[in-house]
């Protein structure tokens, strides 16, 4: 059974967490093991999620620099063993990346939603953790092309 680690920014009811939603009520249990944690609190999608039967775990960060959060991320990780880590959204992208490689999760997925433009320095961390990543899975051709 393959163990797999969603991590997200938070769980808010938005694009991200629904499709997130989607792809977890539709795994096949028997080949899959999902967790799901959010770095800030549960959400409406969390608590869905629960519903659902799927675990979800939060690591409660305070704020954006909230350091502490990535240490409750390796330690998370080194307790679960997952053999994919599939991110989403910038904070959980980047912390992701640097927590999972660090810890040599086997796979290492990001999915990119939006394409940085308001934000360089967005743009600037997710070029520089970039090499982290197993795969890259882009929400449309367009931000494929950014």
């Amino acid at each position: 059974m393959w163990r797999i680690v969603y991590l997200i920014t938070e769980l808010d009811i938005g694009g991200a967490e629904n499709s997130l939603y989607q792809l977890l009520t539709r795994l096949d249990k028997e080949k899959y093991s999902p967790t799901v944690v959010s770095l800030t609190h549960r959400g409406r999608v969390g608590e869905r999620l629960e519903e659902k039967k799927i675990p979800v775990i939060c690591l409660n960060m305070r704020s954006k620099r909230d350091l502490s959060v990535f240490f409750k991320l390796a330690e998370l990780l080194r307790e679960r063993k997952p053999h994919i880590l599939h991110t989403y959204l910038f904070h959980a992208n980047f912390i992701g990346r640097i927590v999972g490689r660090y810890l040599r999760v086997p796979i290492i997925i990001s999915s990119v939603r939006v394409m940085e433009k308001e934000r360089p320095y967005h743009l600037y961390l997710n070029m520089l953790s970039y090499w982290m990543v197993d795969k890259q899975v882009c929400v449309s051709k367009k931000v494929e092309k950014f």
